[in-house]
């Protein structure tokens, strides 16, 4: 089988093709009509011509070669002979371009590229990106008319957005993210969306790729006054009888469990707690360093020797996970206190900084992120005043359950953590202390599962962790039970001889909710 990874071509296995055509079936979905948008060399196609309900089919795809493949496969069809074009899906009207002989109900059929066009472009493939075709479809031209977009969603969406709505339905594969991605785009768009579905499929076995992806199921209908978005049951194989949970929409947020969020909906509110980033600087090589009996390394094994003032411990996200985080190894070099320093400052104010700087530039000008462009050339992000606190309930964001941990100073100094990480401004090793039980809490933990999508790169966000409604899971703890977990955080932490009662927990306290936790620090 035949795949042009610089096109994001991935041939979906005839196996898998015939499950997905035979799982939408049983799930109640009927169609007469099928079209496939990126149909490559055709098995999609041959799964529907063994649907004995499918009566017409219409195979797009932009590469002549697969065209050419699949009409040589299907040249002796009957009674059901598909109709093939050459064509980008983004240069053509799906609606008017498209000559059908019947109007029955049209069932999108597919495995759209799992790439973006900024992907395929460095691969050397070409980027579909018709925008001048997008335009008035409401807000859907702000996703193709970006630098980057992953290709899948913006197939998907212009399908939804350009086909008659009435008996639609749109079933592609896809990258779960993508997927969510979708669900959210079409939900902000206003489409009528009578019916949903996710059906997880095993993308390691049919594709050889290491991700989580789906059948993304969308069904529309005419659109009708005050519908709302359904929910989405989500199937664990695309032969599952049952759902094993149905995600749904909590404001404008997709929850991956509805029924475990309505249970702990009550701790959904605001913490205002301040949350920050870890600091970001994509020079790991030169930035990150080693102390191994007095000496500082980088990674290259050159001894640096630089201003200690202008040197950190260091925590990266793995070491926050395990609970590593008492007098860490690791140490960082920061070249900003705050975010609007002029870096070539330190020719003066570190010498010693400026000349080992100097000396690795090159590391600071391959730096692709544009968040780099018209910034001080050893210029970093998630540096502030917030950086210099002592004591830092902190959590890692790419680990599937969050784990709070109390960061103490290390050697006398502030840790720094890496920007795989998010921490709490606080006042204090006693407030940190307190802070971190309650975002351990059970109610905490339980409304972070309820939220959190396991299968992001990022599952746990600042964005997240600010929903975190710190006052009314205090109003639900027993206090005593709790400053008990604050001091177990503390010797944890090595942090000896703090005083816990009481006043610990006022900043925390309903009666606070309009006062200082906003401004901790």
């Amino acid at each position: 089988m035949k795949n042009d990874y610089a096109l994001g071509d991935w041939q979906t296995p005839p196996f898998l093709a015939h499950a997905v055509v035979r799982a939408l079936r049983r799930n109640g979905f009927s169609w007469s009509r099928v079209l496939e948008p990126t149909c490559g060399v055709g098995n999609f196609i041959a799964a529907a011509l063994d649907d004995p309900y499918t009566e017409e089919i219409v195979g797009i795809d932009i590469q002549a070669e697969h065209i050419a493949s699949a009409r040589q496969r299907f040249a002796a069809c009957a009674p059901v002979a598909p109709h093939l074009l050459e064509a980008d899906i983004f240069a053509i009207d799906p609606a008017s371009d498209v000559d059908w002989r019947s109007n029955g109900p049209l069932l999108v059929l597919g495995n759209p590229p799992w790439a973006t066009n900024a992907a395929i472009g460095a691969r050397g493939g070409t980027s579909r990106r018709a925008v001048s075709n997008l335009h008035g479809l409401s807000g859907l031209d702000a996703i193709t008319g970006a630098a980057n977009f992953d290709l899948a969603e913006a197939i998907a969406l212009r399908l939804l957005a350009t086909l008659p709505r009435d008996n639609l339905i749109v079933a592609l594969l896809m990258k779960n993210t993508v997927a969510r991605r979708v669900l959210m785009r079409a939900r902000k768009l206003g489409l009528s969306i009578s019916r949903a579905a996710m059906m997880q499929i095993d993308a390691q076995a049919s594709f050889g790729a290491a991700v989580d992806a789906c059948l993304l199921v969308l069904q529309l209908q005419a659109p009708a006054a005050n519908s709302e978005f359904p929910q989405i049951p989500v199937y664990e194989t695309l032969e599952s009888p049952q759902p094993a949970r149905r995600m749904g929409f909590v404001g404008d947020d997709l929850a991956p469990d509805i029924a475990a969020y309505r249970q702990i909906a009550w701790a959904d509110g605001v913490s205002r707690v301040k949350w920050r980033q870890g600091i970001k600087h994509d020079a790991a090589e030169v930035l990150e360093l080693t102390l191994r009996e007095g000496t500082l390394r980088n990674r290259g094994g050159e001894i640096v020797d630089v201003e200690p003032e202008w040197v950190y411990p260091l925590i990266k996200g793995s070491m926050l996970f395990k609970g590593d985080v008492v007098d860490v190894p690791l140490r960082t070099i920061l070249t900003q206190r705050a975010l609007a320093e002029e870096t070539s400052e330190l020719a003066a104010r570190a010498p010693r900084l400026w000349d080992y700087l100097e000396g690795h530039a090159e590391v600071f000008d391959r730096r692709k992120s544009r968040i780099y462009h018209d910034r001080s050339r050893y210029a970093m992000f998630g540096v502030g005043p917030y950086s210099f606190s002592e004591y830092k309930p902190a959590v890692a964001g790419l680990h599937k359950v969050a784990r709070v941990r109390l960061v103490p100073p290390t050697a006398g100094r502030p840790a720094m953590l890496d920007d795989t990480c998010y921490f709490a401004e606080s006042d204090g090793p006693a407030q940190a202390a307190v802070l971190t039980a309650l975002l351990n809490s059970e109610p905490a933990t339980e409304l972070l599962r309820a939220l959190a999508f396991v299968d992001a790169k990022r599952p746990i966000t600042a964005r997240l962790l600010r929903r975190i409604d710190l006052s009314a899971i205090l109003a639900r703890l027993d206090r005593r039970e709790l400053l008990e977990a604050a001091a177990a955080t503390l010797t944890a932490a090595g942090v000896p001889g703090v005083r816990l009662d009481d006043r610990a927990l006022d900043a925390f306290s309903p009666a606070a909710r309009q006062m200082a936790l906003g401004e901790l620090g």
